[in-house]
């Protein structure tokens, strides 16, 4: 038998506005459902900016160091950043964690970001 796929979900919304995490954290659970993937967890940050001093992605951090999942998934890139910097850098520790980022469109390639 094999192991499930475990993911972790992130969720991040420049808001307060609950609605929007909650769309976000229900295409990432179908997406989720879809590929048989188990969810360990489920990380967010609402009204936050892009920056990478958020408690929820650094929480994620953690569960991903800790082999907790090996999927991150979100329903867009620009919940993880929007700046290619940032994003390069959470991009390395996932691949030092072993694991992949996703979006709901499919896995996550940094080089299709920053070119």
């Amino acid at each position: 038998m094999t192991e499930p796929t475990i993911a972790a979900i992130y969720l991040r919304s420049g808001t307060f506005i609950h609605t929007t995490s909650a769309e976000q954290l229900s295409r990432c659970q179908a997406y989720a459902a879809a590929q048989g993937w188990q969810i360990s967890e489920v990380f967010g940050d609402d009204g936050v900016s892009g920056t990478q001093d958020r408690a929820g992605l650094q929480a994620l951090r953690a569960h991903l160091q800790d082999g907790e999942a090996r999927i991150v998934l979100v329903d867009n890139v620009g919940r993880l950043s929007r700046d290619p910097d940032l994003l390069g850098v959470f991009y390395r520790d996932c691949e030092q964690a072993g694991a992949a980022i996703f979006t709901v469109d499919g896995r996550f390639d940094i080089k299709s970001f920053v070119g």
